[in-house]
């Protein structure tokens, strides 16, 4: 019963769709379709996370892997990765396997996690998200600055991308700090040679 919706991901300066997210969400036959928000805390809490975040990863590689057999293999695609999964062992191990067998590079791949993720376990977390890092997936942070916004865990993460969360992004045109919030995050983050994400741009 669960499904993946793709979110196109937007080049502001080409104006081209370069990749995806992949988001799951819940068919279910009698309450229709379910939101994360309503299930995948209680998947987390009793485990079965780890086997829906495989899927997923399985899942959103197999329709990447149609688009590139039909000559879109420019694009790339993510995924979101939970705190239990981050503590996993096998998270590493299973993410290589589905990119050997559909012959995915990894780059291709993108793995996105919150800074709270981290926090429960930060030691297992960070040495997976290394993991995944030296074999070139990259690493995006997301809903930055909804949560605590770290900067100790900025410099420690292997991260590629920041995404900046969307209550910002809602803020643009109604607050005048929210911009220069913006702003000076996207310098930070240029510095630190990492590209930026917007969330919720669709709907300003």
């Amino acid at each position: 019963e669960f499904m993946l919706f793709y979110q196109p991901i937007v080049d502001l300066q080409s104006t081209r769709v370069v990749g995806a997210e992949a988001l799951i969400r819940w068919a279910h036959p009698g309450m229709g379709m379910v939101s994360p928000l309503d299930f995948i805390p209680v998947a987390e809490e009793t485990g079965l996370i780890v086997d829906i975040g495989e899927w997923v990863v399985s899942e959103a590689l197999r329709q990447l892997s149609r688009w590139h057999q039909d000559g879109h293999d420019d694009l790339w695609i993510s995924v979101n990765v939970s705190a239990r999964q981050l503590r996993d062992a096998s998270l590493v191990e299973h993410v290589e396997s589905e990119l050997r067998r559909l012959r995915v590079p990894p780059e291709k791949l993108m793995m996105e996690i919150t800074e709270t993720a981290i926090i429960s376990d930060p030691e297992h977390a960070l040495a997976n998200l290394q993991m995944l890092a030296d074999a070139g997936i990259p690493i995006a942070i997301d809903d930055y600055g909804a949560g605590l916004s770290s900067l100790a865990y900025l410099k420690q993460l292997p991260a590629t991308e920041l995404k900046i969360d969307r209550l910002f992004v809602r803020g643009l045109t109604s607050s005048h700090r929210d911009p220069l919030l913006i702003r000076s995050t996207i310098d930070l983050a240029h510095a630190l040679e990492m590209e930026v994400t917007a969330e919720g741009v669709e709907n300003g």
